[in-house]
């Protein structure tokens, strides 16, 4: 619903790609990292998905919670 409120346009995907689902890793408490896909060869190379790495802080601190 936060990104609603921001104005952000959020949609459904197709049904075949309902797999997804985000995950998050903290290094060193310095970089985040939201991945939509899974660590694997077939994920990586293969598959329509996205992911994001930010040393932001303030995204860092919160474990990425802040929108």
């Amino acid at each position: 619903m936060r990104l609603l409120e921001r104005g952000i346009t959020v949609a459904r995907t197709a049904g075949d790609l309902v797999r997804y689902h985000g995950k998050m890793m903290l290094v060193d408490r310095k970089e985040l990292y939201v991945l939509a896909f899974n660590m694997t060869h077939l994920d990586i190379d293969h598959s329509r998905s996205f992911g994001v790495i930010t040393r932001h802080a303030k995204l860092v601190e919160g474990g990425g919670t802040a929108v």
